[in-house]
């Protein structure tokens, strides 16, 4: 079967059952390097090296002529393990215990790397300027979230909710209506709460992006001081007809209390 060099490399050193660092080490390639590349799907490895992986690992690798980043990988049955690779049960039981601590601190850089880069997105949209706090000051509703985490899940729920009928003329729907999806005091995975049912199709914002930022933030709250954030999200809301209501939601983060204090500015019309 033909496979890229990423998912050949990792197949290799799997069926090998060799520990990442041993065969990174045999290789003269960093650790890291086949680390990253295992939790980094858009990581390639040169052909080069894929070869030293293969003969390292006992395969053959057979490169594809018109896709030059495809391989198909065959294993050689008969190849006996070399001197390097004949390691007693100990030695590899440690080695592969070095290889999952490894494998977590590589993690672990990645997730930071994605707040740092979450975080320097925040600063482009921070309100550092007068205009932007006259903005901030302009709304109609606003409401409380408090955020915790369960587990490895991030959640949310919705307190002391003002602004009411605001909400009830530019979206269409009744007071009642806004209850029953606001849903206050009830708990839920971070953004699987019913009132990002209104949330347009076309809804610039992603989710998933502020999702990792507070989740990152609660977690690295524990052992490092986190300042306080203030930042704004374009939301386009879907009204009661179906057409689309454009709004800004501006967030101010207390990250301590683990609250989010948020403010919603509706930009077109009532109907």
């Amino acid at each position: 079967m033909v496979v890229n060099t990423r998912t050949a490399v990792i197949k290799m050193i799997e069926e090998s059952r060799l520990p990442i660092s041993r065969v990174a080490d045999l290789a003269g390639m960093a650790s890291n390097s086949l680390f990253r590349l295992k939790r980094d799907p858009n990581s390639k490895c040169r052909s080069y090296n894929v070869e030293k992986i293969a003969e390292i690992c006992g395969f053959k690798v057979q490169w594809d002529k018109k896709l030059p980043d495809e391989c198909n990988i065959i294993k050689h049955l008969e190849q006996e393990p070399s001197e390097d690779m004949n390691m007693n049960g100990f030695t590899n039981e440690i080695e592969k215990l070095a290889d999952r601590i490894a494998d977590y601190k590589m993690q672990n850089q990645m997730k930071d790397q994605q707040i740092q880069e979450l975080k320097d997105k925040l600063e482009t949209i921070n309100l550092e300027n007068d205009d932007k706090i006259d903005q901030f000051s302009n709304y109609q509703s606003q409401c409380k979230m408090e955020v915790r985490l369960n587990g490895v899940s991030l959640e949310s729920r919705l307190v002391d909710i003002d602004g009411k009928d605001a909400c009830s003329l530019y979206l269409g729907y009744t007071i009642q209506e806004l209850d029953e999806m606001w849903k206050p005091e009830e708990w839920f995975k971070f953004g699987k709460h019913p009132i990002n049912n209104l949330f347009h199709k076309e809804s610039p914002t992603k989710l998933e992006s502020a999702r990792l930022f507070v989740q990152g933030a609660l977690k690295m709250a524990k052992t490092a001081f986190m300042s306080n954030e203030t930042f704004a999200l374009p939301i386009t809301y879907q009204h009661k007809d179906g057409s689309k209501v454009l709004t800004t939601l501006y967030f101010e983060f207390n990250i301590s209390e683990k609250i989010a204090t948020i403010k919603t500015r509706f930009h077109n019309g009532t109907h």
